[in-house]
């Protein structure tokens, strides 16, 4: 596997985790958190309408208790607040009573309705010497789904940011690593084909810097011994030469000095 092959898989690997942090992770988390938060903050809203009716009906003052459920209609998020008094203890998560009072008056209210995605209910209990009551109320979650949606949005346009720059960052690593990389690979071919005037940049201080450096010494090491290679192997042949004409020479002396007698006999 290339060193390019092997960035691009690096940097792919690393937009994907990010792409899946910003676009799953992190939406599912913030929307827990919006709908835990928010459910606390109807409990807490259901309790206080709760307590305030509890001290208006032990008062006989009706007036309170409407008072109290203003407390909760002043939120635009709310669908319903209700109070009911209960009949019998919980069977189950069911109550049984009747509507004392309601908010929007017309509301179709089933008092036993469940929380959903759209809607949170919760219910608060309370109890006066009279009577044992209920308070429910509704809260629409659109303003979270909408909060969601637009986290959302931002989350696709955070992970196309993230592509783009992934794109680039790769460019840019595959020509900072792989470009030198492949110039020492096709020098170092050529070298062993034996061209010794490969030279290769030296331009960055990092590692590929400190093996182009190297990669350069080698061959300039190479090319001395080979030039004294060269100046030693000419030597040698010079003075096989001399030894050649000398040993020539000799042969040509002996010769004449052994045909010598040879003329004076005659």
């Amino acid at each position: 596997m290339s060193i390019t092959l092997r960035i691009w898989l690096t940097v792919a690997l690393i937009v994907m985790i990010f792409a899946v942090l910003v676009l799953y992770i992190v939406p599912n988390q913030q929307e827990k958190y919006f709908m835990r938060t928010f459910n606390k903050e109807v409990e807490n809203l259901a309790r206080t309408v709760a307590l305030g009716s509890q001290i208006a009906l032990e008062e006989q003052n009706f007036k309170g208790v409407t008072m109290a459920m203003d407390f909760a209609k002043a939120d635009e998020r709310l669908e319903f607040v209700a109070l009911i008094e209960t009949q019998g203890e919980l069977k189950e998560g069911q109550i049984e009573g009747n509507q004392i009072m309601t908010y929007p008056p017309d509301y179709p209210l089933n008092i036993n309705r469940k929380s959903s995605d759209s809607l949170i209910v919760k219910h608060a209990q309370f109890s006066t010497a009279d009577m044992d009551g209920d308070v429910i109320v509704g809260f629409r979650t659109d303003e979270i789904l909408k909060n969601m949606n637009r986290i959302r949005r931002i989350a696709i346009m955070v992970s196309l940011l993230v592509f783009a720059i992934g794109i680039l960052l790769g460019l840019w690593l595959a020509n900072t690593i792989s470009k030198p990389v492949r110039e020492i690979r096709d020098a170092a071919l050529k070298v062993g084909r034996g061209d010794l005037t490969q030279h290769v940049g030296e331009k960055s201080k990092d590692e590929l810097g400190e093996l182009s450096r190297a990669f350069n010494k080698m061959v300039e090491d190479l090319a001395k011994a080979e030039e004294r290679i060269h100046e030693k192997n000419k030597a040698l042949l010079d003075a096989m030469e001399k030894l050649a004409n000398t040993e020539g020479l000799g042969y040509v002396d002996k010769k004449i000095s052994d045909d010598k007698p040879e003329d004076d006999q005659a």
